[in-house]
């Protein structure tokens, strides 16, 4: 079993360099039911990143896509946000054959979900900019929440949860990205990305420049 999930956690810790743009590494236990889990080594605590089931399926349980620090937590403060993340959650990316990962796309979103409005995007730090191509007109955006605060063409994005606290915004979108896990293949994954907006300190209050209040948010 060690040596499977050795090269299980080599596998996807070659996705997650691609994904978020820097060298990681996987560490692994055995999980209920059989199950093997993973954890990002940088952040190996809460919830695994990773479950891979004994039949091998892969599932991305609470991946986070962006490094997480103190000069992250700053530039999000300073942006107004209390707390921003992107995280892949519970999405089945595709299933382990015994040398690699057959990727597959990500479901479709519920047809309930309501399409994320102008100001819902600007909440979860999403920026818009709509570019003509031809005869049509791209939307492109910026992705506050993601390393580089890459341009990506959106397109789809749903309101899962919007409500105010105090003065504040909380703000979950589905937004449905393009990833390429490994070169020569390119897959649809829907990301959670959660904002948490505004301010619920006094105005004149001075940031101390470590994690946002409350810290990051867990599922």
């Amino acid at each position: 079993m060690a040596l499977e999930a050795d090269r299980v956690a080599q596998v996807l810790a070659r996705m997650v360099a691609r994904l978020r743009g820097r060298e990681e590494r996987l560490v692994w236990s055995p999980h209920s039911q059989g199950e093997l889990a993973l954890w990002l080594a940088s952040e190996a605590w809460g919830p695994p990143a990773f479950l891979v089931s004994p039949s091998g399926e892969v599932r991305a349980w609470r991946l986070p896509l962006s490094p997480w620090g103190v000069e992250e937590a700053a530039r999000a403060e300073r942006a107004g946000y209390l707390a921003l993340e992107a995280l892949l959650r519970d999405v089945k990316l595709g299933d382990w054959d015994g040398t690699r990962v057959q990727w597959q796309q990500g479901p479709q979103a519920p047809p309930d979900l309501p399409p994320a409005g102008f100001d819902d995007l600007l909440k979860a730090g999403i920026m818009p900019l709509p570019i003509p191509l031809g005869d049509r007109c791209a939307l492109l955006a910026r992705f506050l929440c993601l390393p580089g605060n890459p341009q990506i063409e959106l397109e789809k994005a749903f309101l899962e949860e919007k409500r105010r606290v105090g003065n504040t915004t909380l703000v979950t979108l589905r937004v449905h990205f393009p990833f390429s896990p490994e070169e020569g293949v390119q897959v649809v994954w829907p990301v959670r990305i959660r904002a948490w907006h505004g301010r619920i300190r006094p105005p004149d209050a001075q940031s101390s420049g470590g994690e946002p209040l409350g810290g990051r948010w867990g599922l």
